[in-house]
Parts: C-alpha cells; structure tokens; sequence
C-alpha cells in the first residue's frame, strides 16, 4: 500500500484520504505492472485545496466548469483515485501531465499526449472513487457500490429469472449479494466500454462462488472474463479482467474503515 503522501512533490501540501495498491495481476506466468486507486470523501475539502498538484490543466478547466457541487465531488474524486493509482505504476511521471479524457460512453482513457500508456477504469460510490490502472490492451473494469436495502428491489428487478437462485445460494444479505451482482455487471460493461448501454441480458452471470476471501463469477455470454469482489464493510468492489489473468487483493482494514459511509450517506 502506498500512502498519497509518496504521489505528490516534496514540499508540496499532502493529500490526505488516499490510498493506492500495487495489484499482483499475472497473465501466463508474467507479472502485469497494475495498481488500483482510492480517494474518499472524507478528504475532499483537502483535494480542492490540493487541486492543482494531481489535476492536468485541462481536467482542472473541466471541473471549474462543473455547475453542481455533487458532481464536482464525483469528477474530482475519481480523478484523484486515478492520479493515485498511475503514480504506484508511473512514479516518475508527473500526474499534472497526464490528462484523463472521457470518450463517447463517458469511458476514461488517457490522453494521447500522456507521457504513460494504459487501461484506466474509474468508479464511484456516493461518498468515494476507485481507479483500476492495467497494462494496454488488458480490458478490465471496476466498480463500487453502496450496499443499499432501499434501492436493492428496483436492482434486483433488472436481474434475468436465471440469476435469482444465484442470489439465493450466496451467504450474504439480499441487499449485499444483490449489489454484489450488480457491481459485477457494471465492472463488465465498462470491461467492454459500453457501461450499462446494453440489455441486462447480455450482462448476465451464470455462476458465483467463495473463493480466497472473494466472490468469483463468470458470465453467460462472455466467458473470456471472470469477475472477482470483495465486501469492503457497507461497499462492494469488483474487478472483471480476463478469464486466464491471475489477481491476488486481500482489503486491508485501513481501506475498509475509510471507504465506510458516513452517516449522512448511508441509506
């Protein structure tokens, strides 16, 4: 684990809430350089104070423009998750070089005239942002998730008939192994950057199973990827790579005691 403080330049003012972690991805038997990325709410007033050390100038543009304050929040924290992740990859590239862009489905990529190259996946929950950075041409995609038992029916409605014993046969909550499955389908669309712009079908899971302290899925019709997820107290992370790339993440408690929501957010 890498703290922000070791991301930003010495003398500089520190961020705080953020953490970053060097993924141990392997893909027939070569380790891929890979890290993920948080930045939570709890030090947002730090990061606008902070803006301009982690921010491209153009990403900076983009956010004074940014009208609403809760979409300010989103677009500032995920790109601080993003930053945070590139540094443990790229520690010698300056994050206020590297622009972020969005394409045509609101997928990150990493500008052309990035001095680094590589597969960028960023998610956000209410009050906290992830990044999954990954070698080029590795397609993954990550997601996180409050767990909520108010919007769980209205989620789980969106779920093929085939899906419901799947639910049934997880040791969790309804609520959590509900989100656990959506997490998953939204880690796969942005896998296949089209985000949720499909039928849910399309998206469907054909089995999950306990494994190694996650919860390991695979899908109906895409079998070259598998999805892995963790239960990061009241939030689910996952991550979708390809079937035949290895990935070894064990949350560590400081991770799980910042990504809990606050009161306020909690639902």
């Amino acid at each position: 684990m890498i703290r922000a403080e070791t991301l930003y330049q010495p003398g500089q003012s520190t961020i705080k809430e953020t953490l970053a972690f060097p993924l141990a991805l392997g893909r027939e038997g070569r380790a891929l350089q890979a890290s993920l990325g948080f930045a939570f709410g709890s030090g947002y007033d730090s990061a606008r104070k902070s803006a301009g050390l982690f921010l491209h100038p153009n990403e900076e543009s983009r956010w004074n423009e940014l009208k609403f304050p809760l979409r300010q929040k989103s677009y500032l924290l995920g790109r601080r998750a993003a930053k945070a992740a590139l540094a443990v990859c790229y520690p010698f590239s300056p994050a206020t070089e590297i622009e972020i862009c969005n394409g045509v489905f609101n997928q990150p990529f990493l500008s052309a005239s990035a001095p680094v190259s590589a597969e960028l996946s960023l998610a956000h929950a209410p009050d906290a942002a992830v990044a999954l950075v990954c070698p080029e041409g590795h397609p993954s995609g990550v997601d996180l998730e409050l767990v909520s038992a108010e919007r769980a029916s209205a989620a789980s409605a969106c779920f093929a008939p085939q899906e419901a014993p799947i639910l049934a046969s997880l040791s969790l909550p309804e609520s959590t192994a509900t989100f656990l499955l959506w997490s998953v389908k939204e880690a796969l669309g942005k896998a296949l950057r089209c985000g949720l712009a499909v039928p849910f079908d399309v998206l469907a899971i054909k089995s999950v199973e306990a494994r190694d302290g996650a919860y390991e899925s695979h899908f109906e019709h895409f079998p070259p990827f598998r999805a892995l997820s963790w239960t990061l107290g009241d939030h689910i992370l996952s991550i979708v790579i390809p079937k035949r790339t290895t990935l070894a993440f064990a949350p560590t408690p400081e991770l799980v005691s910042l990504i809990r929501a606050p009161a306020a957010t909690k639902c």
